[in-house]
C-alpha cells in the first residue's frame, strides 16, 4: 500500500472513531437548585428602613445631592450622609430582599427588587 493510502485510511479510522456515541442515555440530571416560595403579602412586607449596620458585601454606589447610597448585594441599600466626603456619616439601611440595582429621579428612589420595580417617596 502506498503512503498516501494509508494515510487516507488512518484519517479515516479517527473520524469514524470519533462518531461513537460512549455515554449511557439513560442519564438523569438533578437539579441542586431549590425553590424559595413566600406569599406576595410576605413579599411586599419584607421592604423597611432599619437602623444603620456595617456594609458586608458592597455592590453598586450611587451619590444623589449629599446622599451616598451603598448596595448591599441582594439585601438593600446603605444610606449616608456624604456632606463631608472624607467622613461620611451612616443613616440608615433599606431592607429590600433581591436589590440589584437604584435609580432616583427627583424625590422618587426606584429599586430593582427580585422581578418587581419599587418606587418609594
Amino acid at each position: 500500500m502506498t503512503m498516501k493510502k494509508q494515510l487516507f485510511l488512518l484519517i479515516s479510522l479517527i473520524s469514524l472513531q470519533s462518531c461513537i456515541h460512549w455515554e449511557d442515555d439513560d442519564v438523569v440530571y438533578e437539579s441542586n437548585y431549590n425553590p424559595i416560595v413566600q406569599t406576595r403579602e410576605v413579599f411586599e412586607n419584607s421592604i423597611e428602613l432599619q437602623s444603620a449596620r456595617p456594609v458586608s458585601n458592597a455592590g453598586k454606589i450611587y451619590v444623589k445631592d449629599q446622599f451616598l447610597f451603598i448596595n448591599e448585594k441582594e439585601e438593600g441599600f446603605h444610606i449616608y450622609n456624604n456632606q463631608d466626603p472624607e467622613n461620611p456619616e451612616a443613616i440608615s439601611f433599606l431592607k429590600v430582599p433581591g436589590a440589584t440595582d437604584l435609580a432616583i429621579r427627583g424625590n422618587t428612589i426606584f429599586v430593582h427588587h427580585y422581578v418587581d420595580l419599587l418606587s418609594i417617596e
